[in-house]
């Protein structure tokens, strides 16, 4: 199964056209995905693949307020009410552990939705005890790079997770062509990426003394997903499908 990451309608489109087998919808890639708007949910809903929404409301930590929980089951409404397919959640207490009461109050209210918790699990103390934590819960998915900044550098962890009794185990961090090999050997089936390359953008006048976000970011570039990324990770999961039968 792979996975991609889209941060908006173009991405949708090249994602599907070039293979991709389920969408994770996001908003804000510099903050690591957000909850996306309510449009571009709209969107998804033409495509005739999966579609998992995140549900997240700010950057920063996994520890919630209440007023937090509250806008984020509220999102989790409008998902049901487009009726995609799933969401994409997590919530850790101060310690590093799984909130199992925020969970529980974001679980209840994605009932009859297909859940993944998100990488906050890459943030737990305790990665072995959070997963069976969250196989008590009923999460469908977990997606991980294994506690270290890709998959690929984390792969021993994700092994360990995936011989264990539980939520899928879906690898994601610097997930290419190039590194699927060795999780395939770890036991990894479902693949997460963003397969996005930098392309510059269209303008032709250029302001280089403003900034929108954080100074020095690049007003004037844009991620896209590449169609031979995509294709080449699609190529190689078909070809590990057919020689297991």
């Amino acid at each position: 199964m792979l996975e991609i990451c889209c941060y908006g309608d173009d991405d949708l489109n090249r994602a599907q056209r070039f293979g991709a087998q389920r969408i994770e919808l996001c908003f804000a890639r510099q903050e690591g995905g957000l909850t996306p708007s309510f449009g571009l949910m709209q969107l998804a809903t033409r495509l005739n693949i999966p579609v998992m929404v995140m549900i997240r409301p700010r950057g920063g930590d996994f520890c919630y307020s209440s007023g937090d929980l509250f806008q984020m089951c509220e999102d989790i409404a409008q998902v049901k009410a487009l009726h995609l397919s799933g969401v994409v959640i997590g919530a850790l207490t101060t310690d590093g552990q799984i909130d199992v009461a925020a969970m529980g109050q974001l679980l209840e209210a994605a009932q009859r939705l297909e859940v993944c918790f998100h990488r906050a699990f890459d943030m737990t103390q305790d990665p072995i005890a959070c997963y069976q934590q969250l196989a008590k819960l009923g999460v469908s998915r977990v997606l991980t790079s294994g506690q270290q900044s890709t998959a690929g550098a984390g792969v021993e962890l994700i092994k360990q997770l995936v011989a264990l009794d539980g939520p899928v185990v879906m690898a994601g961090g610097g997930v290419r062509a190039a590194t699927i090999a060795r999780l395939l050997e770890a036991g990894v089936r479902e693949f997460h990426s963003s397969a996005s390359v930098i392309k510059p953008s269209v303008m032709r006048f250029m302001n280089r003394q403003v900034f929108m976000g954080a100074a020095g970011q690049d007003e004037y570039q844009r991620y896209e997903i590449a169609e031979d990324e995509v294709v080449k990770m699609r190529a190689i999961l078909d070809k590990a499908t057919t020689e297991s039968r």
